[in-house]
């Protein structure tokens, strides 16, 4: 065996190292304790501007999402609902049905034209449904996001405890029901939330997560500007730098996900880790040292034993496909029908996707214009519509 040979042995080992450490961070997903129990008087205010759909399973999951933050609202909450316009037929059922489960003056729906003041879509509905909030505790949450029991009162016990600014929460995936949603899901149950759990074992961050983040409004009105963060691709990190230090809460929230096609998926999965390149290219460029496909595929194709390299090959992209498999059974994630096409390909897409992230493409965020080239904005915002 060559040198060569023996170097693509050790980093796949290393890889394998990596792996073995991400198995361990999921077996201990979402169980830590919550520290300490909410002592604050405060109000605390939900954001959930709802994103467009093109299909009624999509409102659907997002109605399952959403209905999971309902059905936790007390006297001291306060739900605020953003829908354009243009969608309101589509949400309108849901939206009556929340309200009245919930009961008199616990939720707020806020229509109007698709808000288009910031670059990023989101900041710009969040902008909107802050000028209608509580001067308390917010709490920005995507609409995909699915509480698990308590999050609320959790959420806010974590931030009395006053070890940090805000408190953000990690997410997995725990339903792929087609080949396009398992892409998304191997992102954010391999890719992401290891990570983000190793990190979470340090005090504080400087970053946040979208799928939920919870603040005192006075401290984010003193340290953060719509302008700023507005013209943030990635507004959520952007939210924990400036609002840092920031804990990682015990709890661990679920996504799902309304893509319709694959097309759509590899240009959402393109999008984060084109963000993630942006946000942190050092950390992005040593995710090298876990692409141990890259060196075997570079060794089959002008190496002496393509043969021997080829087995190499094969055996560490099965290696990861059997480790996703048993990272989504940990996370009570089942793997159907087409999707384990995506499954069985992801080790490919997943070096493909790291190569081309370094190419000077453009990102797109849910078909708006113009395309992002960076992860910040420099041209000025958008004049709102009238």
């Amino acid at each position: 065996m060559s040198g060569i040979d023996l170097f693509l042995v050790a980093w796949s080992l290393a890889a394998l190292g990596w792996w073995s450490i991400a198995l361990l961070m999921l077996s201990r997903a979402g169980r830590r304790p919550i520290p300490g129990t909410d002592r604050s008087p405060a109000h605390l205010t939900v954001f959930k501007p709802l994103p467009p759909v093109t299909h009624e399973a999509a409102r659907d999951r997002i109605g399952r999402a959403l209905g999971s933050f309902v059905n936790q609202l007390d006297e001291r909450c306060t739900l605020l609902i953003g829908i354009a316009s243009s969608t309101l037929e589509t949400w309108r059922p849901l939206a009556e049905a929340w309200a009245r489960h919930a009961g008199p003056g616990r939720i707020r729906t806020l229509v109007l034209e698709t808000p288009r003041q910031r670059a990023n879509p989101k900041i710009a509905w969040l902008e909107q449904l802050a000028a209608h909030a509580e001067p308390g505790v917010w709490l920005w949450s995507d609409a995909d996001v699915v509480a698990p029991p308590q999050l609320l009162a959790n959420l806010r016990a974590e931030l009395s405890s006053g070890q940090a600014r805000a408190v953000t929460c990690a997410y997995c995936v725990r339903d792929v029901s087609c080949a396009a949603h398992a892409l998304d899901a191997l992102f954010v149950n391999l890719e992401f939330l290891p990570g983000a759990l190793l990190l979470g074992r340090s005090r504080t961050l400087n970053f946040a997560f979208g799928a939920a983040a919870i603040f005192q409004a006075a401290e984010f009105q003193a340290r953060v500007t719509w302008a700023d963060l507005g013209r943030e691709l990635a507004d959520d990190h952007a939210l924990g730098r400036h609002l840092a230090p920031v804990g990682l809460s015990a709890a661990l929230v679920e996504t799902v996900f309304t893509t319709t096609g694959m097309a759509e998926a590899l240009k959402h999965y393109y999008r984060w880790q084109k963000t993630v390149r942006w946000c942190r290219p050092l950390g992005f460029a040593a995710l090298l040292l876990i692409l141990p496909l890259a060196g075997w595929t570079a060794r089959l194709l002008t190496g002496p034993a393509p043969l021997l390299s080829g087995a190499a090959l094969a055996t560490v992209w099965l290696a990861e496909v059997a480790i996703a498999l048993v990272a989504f059974r940990m996370l009570a994630c089942p793997i159907r029908g087409r999707a384990w096409l995506t499954l069985l390909s992801w080790p490919g897409l997943r070096l493909l996707t790291w190569l081309a992230v370094w190419l000077p493409l453009p990102v797109e965020w849910q078909g708006t214009d113009p395309l992002w080239q960076n992860r910040r904005k420099s041209d000025k915002p958008k004049p709102p519509l009238q």
